[in-house]
């Protein structure tokens, strides 16, 4: 029920996202800040990745008014995209979106250097300040 009204008419994708990345790390304890590669197979996911990319984007389509909390939650999915495949141009474009939108790398200070490489993976950008 929550995720039918939260994401609206493609929330079916992004349960099958959720159940398919919680098959990723069956058995394993994983940490908030923890890097999810280091619980789950890159292969795996470089595997699926285009399957992956599909069920957002159903969701996306379907999602209506809801529009807007379907992308902020894909940006989860973008993070683990840019570890995968570092890119400065849509590590910046990621990075700008996080900041408008306000979401925070880290609950504790974050700094975030003025030479931040956003052609490296986004686990490397932030320092604890």
């Amino acid at each position: 029920e929550f995720l039918a009204a939260y994401y609206g008419n493609g929330w079916r994708f992004i349960r099958a996202y959720i159940d398919l990345c919680d098959s990723f790390t069956r058995g394993r304890h994983m940490g908030i800040y923890g890097n999810p590669y280091a619980y789950f197979d890159k292969e795996k996911v470089l595997a699926l990745e285009p399957y992956l990319d599909s069920l957002w984007d159903s969701a996306e389509e379907l999602a209506g008014e809801r529009i807007d909390f379907v992308r902020r939650s894909r940006l989860q999915w973008r993070w683990l995209k840019l570890e995968l495949h570092p890119d400065a141009e849509a590590g910046k474009a990621f990075f700008d979106e996080c900041e408008a939108r306000r979401v925070k790398f880290s609950e504790s200070r974050t700094v975030f250097p003025d030479r931040t490489d956003f052609a490296t993976p986004p686990s490397g950008w932030a320092v604890r300040g």
